[in-house]
């Protein structure tokens, strides 16, 4: 089983200029600093609570296909993109879209045998199932834009203050950030 990072996330769910506003800075000595600082507190929110914030696209990989669903990890699900399985002869086959159910519904999405359908057979190696999907925050609306839920975005300037700032309150608002995001944590099984 593994998780491999495909395309990054194109953007921020906070930008720069605003993490700059919140942190009361009017200069730009600190930018790179602060941008390194928001690349922390994004990366410690998506770990703490097993989500993508921004729209980043994974592959996800499993042995075999299972006798029930395969369940996609990094919720919320956007999309699977496609499911694809190494062949009795080692090729990579792609399974066909109508021969599986996506349900993006539930928290914990899953990837399910249509009505009639059957998984197809793979060669016994490892990662022989590789499943690619988008995941992130997103509001659909056209054009789609981020849609990160304003107590995670609260969380991340709780960090960047803490972690810049070095305050004697810096315990505190790691704290405050950590029960903030508690509430969205997923147990996905990676790390």
């Amino acid at each position: 089983m593994g998780l491999k990072l495909i395309s990054p996330p194109a953007t921020y769910p906070i930008s720069v200029a605003d993490i700059k506003q919140q942190l009361k800075v009017d200069f730009t000595d600190d930018d790179d600093m602060i941008e390194a600082l928001l690349k922390g507190a994004i990366a410690f929110c998506e770990k703490s609570t097993g989500r993508a914030l921004i729209d980043q696209t994974w592959d996800y990989y499993v042995d075999a296909f299972p006798v029930g669903a395969i369940y996609i990890p990094r919720p919320p699900l956007i999309e699977v993109v496609g499911v694809f399985y190494t062949d009795a002869a080692g090729a990579e086959q792609e399974f066909a879209a109508a021969s599986y159910l996506v349900d993006s519904a539930s928290i914990k999405a899953r990837v399910s045998l249509a009505y009639g359908a059957a998984w197809p057979s793979v060669q016994t190696v490892a990662n022989a199932v590789r499943i690619r999907f988008r995941a992130g925050y997103l509001n659909t609306d056209s054009p789609p834009v981020a849609n990160v839920p304003d107590d995670i975005i609260t969380a991340i300037i709780l960090r960047m203050k803490a972690d810049y700032d070095d305050a004697p309150s810096a315990d505190k608002l790691r704290s405050t950030a950590d029960i903030l995001l508690a509430h969205h944590r997923v147990l996905t099984g990676l790390a």
